[in-house]
């Protein structure tokens, strides 16, 4: 087999014509992907409108450490603001050392999470809602949450 070397040449003068910056052109210049606009914006805190905690009777809870099963006392948090924010990563809310992350959304403004029970949600206890890392929500869970 023979190769025609003037083949090589011709990739060559086409590799290099697209590669080369024009005359008084930086062609050193980073990527664009390292040319940054500042530092990303952190998320709003919302403010909270209302927190309501409802006994669901049998329904699937989360135990707040990784874990969810079927509960015969099961309460839902539902946590209304006036409105959450779009975001790649999905909410978790954290009260104490419990972490909840299966959510629902009853209306556009509402965020309910649903726990294996009343105990899980402590009145008086400080509660935070994240997307990922952002915290967008702090409030205290109202008194009287237990039954």
């Amino acid at each position: 087999m023979v190769v025609n070397p003037m083949r090589f040449f011709y990739l060559f003068f086409i590799l290099s014509a697209c590669t080369s910056a024009p005359d008084g052109v930086e062609s050193t210049a980073p990527a664009p992907s390292a040319q940054r606009q500042g530092p990303v914006s952190s998320p709003e805190i919302k403010s909270i409108a209302n927190v309501h905690i409802v006994a669901l009777g049998e329904a699937t809870g989360e135990d707040g450490r990784g874990g969810q099963r079927l509960s015969q006392q099961a309460y839902a948090i539902d946590i209304e603001t006036d409105g959450w924010p779009g975001r790649a990563m999905e909410p978790s809310l954290q009260v104490g050392e419990h972490t909840f992350h299966k959510y629902t959304h009853p209306t556009p403004t509402t965020i309910r999470f649903v726990v294996m029970e009343a105990a899980l949600l402590p009145s008086g206890a400080e509660a935070v809602v994240r997307y990922g890392r952002d915290e967008v929500a702090r409030f205290v869970l109202p008194e009287g949450a237990q039954p």
